[in-house]
């Protein structure tokens, strides 16, 4: 159980102290997804587009673009059940784990770089012992006031 989870900065796996949920306490996993069009798919498209100019060209010129719309139809119908057998869109997903950032100082500044050139608004860096601690802190400190004259 704890071969599946690698650090991708560090190479550390968790301790078997690490209590487990969906993913070590403290650990991030990053997932990047890409969505492009399938080369298949496309390359049917072409074939089709190919086919229909080919078949036009047969006709005389005059008659190509009022036969245009039933040779489409006739492509399309010949392709359709191949055709269906491809997504149109496919996706590439990638997930990787890093180890808890606040338990180890390199790991915590590639994070933090990381985190700042993606934008990250949330800090995952922090431990949730050291949020607590932090949300205390707010909760208590003293508030200014100012003196009326």
């Amino acid at each position: 159980m704890f071969d599946d989870y690698i650090c991708a900065l560090s190479g550390i796996t968790p301790d078997e102290a690490d209590l487990f949920s969906d993913i070590p306490n403290g650990w991030l996993r990053v997932t990047v997804e890409k969505q492009m069009l399938n080369p298949q798919w496309a390359a049917i498209q072409m074939v089709k587009k190919g086919l229909v100019e080919s078949t036009l060209l047969q006709l005389p010129e005059e008659h190509r673009e009022m036969q245009r719309m039933g040779v489409e139809i006739q492509v399309a119908a010949q392709f359709h059940s191949y055709e269906e057998q491809f997504e149109q869109i496919i996706s590439i997903t990638e997930e990787i784990y890093i180890s808890d950032p606040s338990k180890n100082e390199d790991v915590l500044e590639v994070w933090n770089s990381l985190s700042e050139t993606l934008g990250l608004e949330e800090d995952f860096a922090i431990s949730s012992e050291e949020q607590a601690e932090e949300e205390d802190a707010e909760v208590s400190a003293p508030t200014e006031t100012t003196p009326e004259s």
